[in-house]
């Protein structure tokens, strides 16, 4: 059993320029300690089972071997050349020899939050559930010592004060490793070469997919993002109306904003959201001559109240119980039918509707608990901590 990490516990110090990280490592005696262990909180995406497959296929055919070749099976993944990294949403923390800890995870505005001894080195799971052995993946860490820090910015748009960032810790002898945000609320934690340098820092080691692959646990899972992941995703924020008529605006908390992938709220929410669903709360973030007033897909808000919301979670807690103790329930056809066996076993291969399917389904039910339980507690903690906001709005990719 690990601790379970939760941000709003978390106080760290926001490092804005070099110079303050390099203070900060300095006063708590950060240089030259010992490093013993690396912890990477909740998921690495790109660590998924299919998101490591997609990656393999895609170098493999940037090498010119076509993607029928490639799927026939004739072509080892596992040897596809890929970064030496992991892309989280939640903090990374080292662990030293003499029983401390030093926690980071990037910003968008600023550059680095950084903290010592706040979490515990067994801190694993977040909102999202550990899926990789992330100290024996980065194992050649352990007995190295930071010497010196480094920070690099890249312009990623050329007309608007848009960067990448990426902080490299230079260690003791040779290499070293990076915490950088590319885009969205992505980090990526990784080891770099000494030697062969880009126009952002240094090049992230290679290593071979079958390597990064033996680091991750057979954990399948529904994904919520901590911050707003700017791909498929609905994005559920605490808003408010401010001003009345046309000038009304819609101010957004956004520290405590989440996304989940648009496949997953169809299939796993919209059933308790249509049940909520008013469309009359909806006309004062409307056009109704543009989109109507319906339950809208893409770039509108659909807006619930917080009670509403407080409601349909209740339901959902009833729904997750019986699917725990009475799965054959007819109250729960109606749910059920929106589920693909593809999110209950990332490996699966059979259709929705078919009996292999159904079953798949049936076995791996916890995906479906465990998916409720982390939202249903994301939502109360979101709704708890924005008590200055009186709705959440649900917005479609």
């Amino acid at each position: 059993m690990t601790d379970r990490y939760d941000w709003h516990n978390w106080a760290p110090t926001t490092c804005n320029t070099v110079k303050e990280i390099k203070v900060f490592l300095q006063e708590n005696k950060i240089y030259g300690k010992v490093i013993q262990s690396i912890t990477c909180v909740g998921i690495g995406a790109n660590l998924r089972q299919e998101n490591l497959r997609c990656q393999a296929r895609t170098v493999l055919a940037r090498e010119g071997i076509s993607y029928e070749l490639i799927d026939s099976g004739k072509v080892p993944l596992g040897k596809a050349i890929l970064p030496f990294e992991i892309s989280v949403c939640e903090p990374v923390i080292i662990a030293f020899e003499d029983n401390t800890t030093l926690e980071m995870q990037m910003l968008d505005s600023g550059i680095i939050n950084l903290s010592v001894n706040q979490l515990s080195p067994y801190t694993e799971d977040g909102t999202n559930f550990s899926n990789v052995d992330a100290d024996r993946l980065f194992s050649k860490l352990k007995g190295a010592s930071i010497r010196n820090v480094s920070v690099i910015k890249k312009n990623r748009h050329p007309h608007l004060e848009m960067y990448y960032q990426k902080v490299e810790f230079e260690l003791f002898g040779d290499g070293g490793f990076y915490l950088a945000k590319y885009y969205n609320c992505w980090n990526w934690f990784g080891l770099y070469e000494s030697v062969t340098h880009t126009d952002f820092g240094r090049a992230p080691e290679k290593v071979t997919c079958d390597t990064l692959r033996k680091a991750t646990k057979n954990r399948t899972q529904i994904v919520i993002v901590e911050g707003h992941d700017g791909g498929s995703c609905f994005w559920i924020s605490p808003i408010r109306a401010v001003g009345k008529g046309r000038k009304i605006q819609i101010e957004k908390c956004g520290a405590e904003e989440i996304s989940i992938e648009e496949d997953d709220v169809g299939s796993m929410l919209y059933y308790f959201l249509e049940q909520i669903y008013d469309s009359d709360l909806q006309k004062p973030f409307r056009n109704p001559s543009d989109c109507g007033l319906d339950f809208e897909w893409n770039l509108e808000h659909n807006v619930f109240t917080y009670k509403s919301i407080q409601t349909m979670i209740e339901n959902i807690r009833e729904h997750t119980r019986l699917l725990q103790t009475d799965y054959d329930n007819p109250i729960l056809d109606e749910l059920k039918e929106g589920f693909y066996p593809w999110q209950f076993d990332s490996g699966c291969l059979y259709c929705k509707g078919t009996p292999q399917g159904e079953e798949v389904i049936r076995k791996n039910v916890h995906v479906a608990v465990e998916f409720y339980e982390r939202f249903c507690d994301r939502m109360e903690s979101m709704m708890k901590h924005a008590h200055r906001y009186n709705l959440i709005s649900f917005m479609g990719p």
